[in-house]
């Protein structure tokens, strides 16, 4: 079945624009011509790679990030990733903006030419929303280096309430949702949304790239999609969910409930560990904790061993994301997903618990 051809059919492109005119607040009505359909959000990374970018160019992505990222522009499209660091700096505020600017007139600098900034929000890992100024500053940026800006929102709509957080976290604001005059030429300006997280629909490999202002990056999207159709069982499936307003409605609302309750539960534990964690979370289910942090000091200071910790988690058969895949400027910090479920969790967490538990013992005989 190769449907109304290989950016998406006519019905699902249709029925993205309404869904999204209904959640991300654009500016302009997204229509049907502005959705490109891919199949998955990792494969529209990689079709914006290749068309922004030239081999030996550079993306600018700030530390710590998804680290698929890293494999989606380099595989094909040869284009690097250019981590951005913020050291004490907040990466959400707008202190940042001139961290950007500095990683990418040193990229510039060093011949590594810098063609867009990617921005990840809702954040994979750190659970938070880039705030509506901070979008603002990084757009005016980007202007000023006539480089694109990609959003993507591929959490968009797992946004949650977050009790314990002292100030309310920025809610999530779509890179469409801001008027661009004065700002950026909306030329550049591009976001990206997908099944595969909102939607937990990982398996159906379809994804969205929505560009507004840019009909040759529109044209050239779809002339390289040919050998990148989406699968049409796949569309139609994804057809029907976001055709179905009741479902939809009902079903966020109680996929953010969820999110939040196992967000406590799981830092109810981190704090009755005294295991430090990246405060301030309201989107996305992940959490980042400091494991080397908490290690250092239940064993009196001593230096924190990243290579015993792995290998005794090996031998615990717990697995926990190393902030090292993901750009993280410091070793010790691990990303965990806390929405599994709550068996799962509990046991995960208890054999996390067994780990941590052996370490200090090995470094208390050192």
């Amino acid at each position: 079945m190769y449907g109304d051809g290989s950016h998406g059919s006519k019905r699902l492109r249709a029925a993205v624009a309404a869904f999204m005119n209904q959640h991300f607040n654009p500016v302009l009505p997204i229509e049907s011509k502005h959705v490109h359909v891919s199949p998955g959000v990792s494969n529209a990374n990689e079709m914006l790679a290749y068309i922004l970018g030239n081999e030996g160019d550079g993306f600018l992505l700030g530390r710590p990030y998804y680290g698929a990222f890293v494999g989606d522009f380099w595989a094909r499209a040869k284009v690097k990733t250019i981590g951005v660091a913020f050291g004490s700096t907040d990466p959400f505020g707008l202190e940042a903006v001139a961290k950007y600017e500095e990683a990418l007139l040193r990229s510039n600098s060093e011949g590594v030419p810098i063609k867009a900034l990617i921005l990840c929000t809702p954040h994979n890992p750190l659970g938070r929303c880039y705030s509506r100024d901070v979008i603002i500053a990084l757009m005016k940026l980007c202007q000023k280096h006539r480089i694109h800006l990609v959003s993507d929102e591929i959490y968009a709509l797992s946004v949650w309430h977050n009790p314990e957080a002292q100030d309310a976290p920025p809610p999530f604001t779509s890179v469409l949702s801001i008027d661009p005059t004065n700002i950026i030429d909306p030329a550049l300006v591009h976001a990206m949304w997908g099944m595969s997280k909102d939607f937990g629909a990982n398996g159906l490999r379809i994804g969205y790239i929505v560009d507004q202002h840019n009909a040759p990056f529109r044209e050239s999207l779809r002339q390289i999609s040919l050998v990148n159709y989406p699968p049409a069982p796949s569309d139609l499936i994804a057809t029907s969910i976001l055709s179905s307003p009741a479902f939809t409605a009902s079903y966020i609302a109680t996929n953010r409930a969820r999110i939040a309750a196992a967000y406590a539960f799981a830092t109810a534990w981190l704090r009755r560990r005294d295991v430090p964690y990246a405060p301030g979370s309201n989107a996305g289910f992940f959490l980042w904790i400091g494991l080397g942090r908490a290690l250092t000091k239940a064993t009196g200071g001593k230096k924190y061993d990243h290579a015993l910790l792995k290998g005794l988690m090996e031998e615990g058969k717990v697995s926990v994301a190393d902030a090292l895949a993901f750009g993280g400027e410091e070793e010790g910090w691990f990303r965990v997903v806390f929405t599994h479920g709550r068996g799962l969790m509990e046991e995960g967490l208890r054999r996390l618990e067994v780990v941590m538990g052996r370490y200090e013992r090995v470094k208390e005989g050192e």
